[in-house]
């Protein structure tokens, strides 16, 4: 995976991006949820997953296996914001609670391959299974990834917020930074407003600060000023 961050430490820049997902431990335990879950069968696209009608359908509170795919998590109550992103292999849920549920909403992006079961069943497989310390390391990790996408926005000026979702998109695999549109990534998970957000695009481009070609983002060049 080639960065487009070469080596610069940015002060926007958290130490989170360097965060590994826990696969093996992921894929033990969707191996053993696996067997007592259901398809979810979404549009082709992808799509809003209806967490009401799933639990309802389920019972109670669904934990959802994402095998293959992407999937969006947007927040209701901060007008639509993109708060995280996730792929395959993955688990949500195991943790959740009615209140997660009401505040935020799950996109499926692209095709996806999801199952789903009722939360009580998964718990009682995970017992059954010893996977306590498997489920534990991965939700540490879905902590970490939690204050990430917090501190992108908590107590940050425009300035900051663009800075900090920059490096996070300079992360990103080079064939997938190289097809995304800086102004939409940035919009989709800011509340930034178009104008503001160019004028410190540009800015930054004319600092020598980093290189954009065609609305893409090629790389950052040296570390973003602390202040504006």
């Amino acid at each position: 995976m080639k960065s487009a961050l070469h080596n610069c430490v940015s002060v926007y820049q958290d130490p989170c991006f360097n965060l590994e997902k826990p696969v093996a431990e992921v894929e033990r335990i969707i191996e053993k949820l696996l067997p007592a879950a259901t398809p979810v069968f979404m549009q082709e696209g992808g799509g809003v997953i209806n967490l009401k009608l799933l639990n309802k359908n389920k019972g109670g509170l669904s934990v959802i296996l994402l095998l293959k795919g992407k999937m969006n998590f947007i927040r209701k109550s901060s007008g639509g914001i993109l708060f995280g992103t996730a792929e395959g292999p993955s688990v949500f849920g195991l943790l959740g609670s009615s209140f997660k549920e009401e505040v935020f909403k799950y996109v499926a992006v692209g095709d996806c391959n999801i199952y789903a079961l009722p939360r009580d069943m998964a718990i009682d497989i995970i017992n059954a299974h010893n996977l306590l310390r498997d489920v534990l390391n991965y939700h540490a990790y879905i902590s970490d990834m939690e204050v990430r996408y917090s501190n992108r926005l908590i107590n940050q000026t425009p300035y900051g917020i663009v800075c900090a979702i920059l490096c996070e998109l300079a992360a990103l695999p080079e064939s997938v930074r190289l097809k995304t549109g800086i102004a939409k990534f940035i919009i989709d998970r800011s509340h930034i407003s178009r104008s503001t957000m160019m004028k410190i695009l540009a800015d930054l481009r004319d600092g020598g600060y980093v290189d954009i070609q065609y609305g893409k983002l090629i790389r950052i060049i040296k570390n973003f000023p602390k202040f504006y």
